[in-house]
């Protein structure tokens, strides 16, 4: 047995379901000669026969071939190890990673996808502590059987492979439509009842419940600009009057896509918005009725927000936010993982860095708007704690199980921070040019970290 506690895992053949343990490994883990074993598996609990054998090589645990096909975990043969934590023998655990694979048939392989590095990454990341992280889509679980086809990382290559169901779940479907589907969302609602917080992440935020939870909380209210849904025209028309810069967005919206910024002029009222593969579009209208009635297709064709516009803070004349990373870590603590500012590509709409946004160190943007000392420090400190508050009262409202949230905080020209959005899914990149390389890999191994923490609590 290895000092963290880990067995090798060795498979026997027999037509029966049982464990075998040396003596000295058994009277080690359970203290006292037993007939049977607590065996943690696919997050249930089993009482296995136990068999105490000489010849079981020590600090090393076998599974007859029966038992390993009744949990299904023949096809896991090299990838599982086994614990033993609080009395009980733990397989895996095997953490699911809901997700959207494809598999190309002709070339035997997933189909490569923009998503595919962070997937390997969170791969490794399980793999370093012991786990076994598979990918599967809602469509690929077999609830009554309580199997799973998924994707299992071998050697550089994501493999297919029969499953049983994971320990826990993280959701990282970043498509609202692959989501939508009508077999995959029926199964979803199966999987967030049946996992209850051992499925983190699960689905998207709807951005007026966000707003909502924020706004009744004495704490956060201030944070966050004057918002209101889309309703009728002359409403949405009225609301727009009454600012120099309006913002709709779409309230199941991602990316920056879909949202409006609509500034007013001195003859009317200027307004662009971002689209996906394609430049930002820009028109303008000499009043707000005209503006309302232009977009009313758009308007009524989803759910819409219209949101105060911040006058945001500059460098370089371009606007800039700050994004957030908080993370739960191995102990289930909220933790900081990144900050830093997004500086928005001239003539874009947002500053996400999909859209050609650029990172910078948060110190250095705060430098350049308050100068360095004091005045920096507690904006610093203010965005700190705002981040942790936000955190709060979202996980709060959701009543869910979050492994991670994406903040984001806007710095007006008077200095005062506020509250943009709140992002159940924030996008993770494998690499940094500007940031620090450790931080990055952090944030791809406290998720799996807390996995395993979740895992341990069966």
């Amino acid at each position: 047995m290895d000092a963290d506690g880990r067995l090798t895992l060795e498979w026997f053949p027999s037509p029966y379901s049982l464990l075998r343990l040396h003596p000295r490994t058994a009277q080690t883990l359970l203290g006292r000669a037993a007939a049977s074993c607590d065996l943690v598996c696919a997050g249930k609990t089993f009482s296995v026969p136990l068999s105490v054998d000489d010849a079981v090589p020590e600090g090393t645990v076998q599974v007859s071939s029966k038992l390993a096909q009744e949990l299904a975990i023949t096809e896991l043969r090299d990838e599982l190890t086994a614990f033993f934590v609080n009395g009980k023998l733990r397989l895996g655990p095997i953490i699911g990673i809901l997700c959207n694979p494809r598999w190309d048939a002709r070339k035997a392989r997933l189909k490569p996808s923009q998503q595919q590095p962070l997937l390997d990454k969170l791969a490794a990341a399980a793999a370093a502590d012991g786990a076994v992280c598979c990918l599967f889509r809602a469509d690929d679980v077999d609830v009554k059987k309580g199997r799973i086809r998924g994707y299992v990382l071998r050697t550089d290559r994501w493999e297919p492979s029969e499953l049983p169901m994971p320990d826990v779940i993280y959701d990282q479907v970043i498509s609202r439509k692959a989501e939508r589907r009508s077999g995959a969302a029926k199964v979803r609602r199966e999987l967030s009842k049946m996992y209850g917080e051992r499925i983190f992440n699960d689905g998207f935020f709807d951005k007026w419940q966000v707003h909502e939870w924020l706004t009744a909380n004495r704490r956060t209210r201030a944070w966050v600009p004057l918002t209101a849904r889309y309703t009728t025209s002359a409403a949405a028309a009225g609301f727009i009057a009454r600012f120099p810069l309006t913002y709709l967005k779409p309230v199941h919206g991602s990316l920056g896509l879909g949202v409006i910024r609509v500034e007013r002029s001195g003859d009317g009222y200027q307004w662009t918005m971002r689209r996906k593969h394609a430049p930002a579009q820009g028109a303008f209208a000499a009043s707000a009725e005209e503006l309302v009635e232009r977009l009313k297709p758009r308007l009524q064709s989803r759910p819409y927000l219209l949101q105060q516009g911040l006058v945001l803070a500059t460098v370089h004349r371009r606007p800039f936010d700050i994004r957030i990373l908080m993370q739960r870590d191995g102990s289930g603590q909220w933790r900081r993982t990144k900050m830093f500012a997004r500086v928005a590509r001239s003539g874009e709409v947002t500053s996400n860095l999909s859209s050609g946004g650029e990172a910078y160190p948060v110190p250095a943007v705060l430098s350049q708007i308050a100068g360095r000392g004091a005045k920096t420090g507690r904006l610093l400190r203010q965005i700190r704690r705002t981040a942790w508050h936000v955190v709060d009262v979202v996980e709060r409202g959701a009543d869910k199980s979050f492994a991670e949230l994406g903040i984001d905080l806007g710095i007006d020209q008077e200095g005062r921070v506020w509250v943009i959005e709140v992002n159940s899914k924030p996008w993770k990149t494998p690499q940094t040019s500007r940031g620090r390389q450790e931080l990055t890999e952090l944030a791809f191994i406290r998720p799996m970290q807390y996995a395993m923490h979740v895992a341990k609590q069966i």
